[in-house]
């Protein structure tokens, strides 16, 4: 799904976060080929939250 939204245009560069449940070995790299531009996995640490949206809003 993600890399057709890459496919148009306008949704190129915008970021994409996905959030996972308890992240596994090797996930960051298939949320990544899946076309995401970075992941957060759960639980969520409020602070790295905010650092990583910050992050893509700037």
């Amino acid at each position: 799904m993600v890399k057709k939204l890459r496919k148009i245009e306008k949704f190129k560069k915008i970021p994409i976060i996905a959030v996972t449940a308890y992240a596994m070995k090797g996930d960051k790299e298939r949320i990544i080929e899946a076309g995401f531009t970075d992941y957060i996995s759960k639980p969520i640490n409020i602070q790295d939250f905010i650092k990583k949206i910050q992050l893509y809003l700037n």
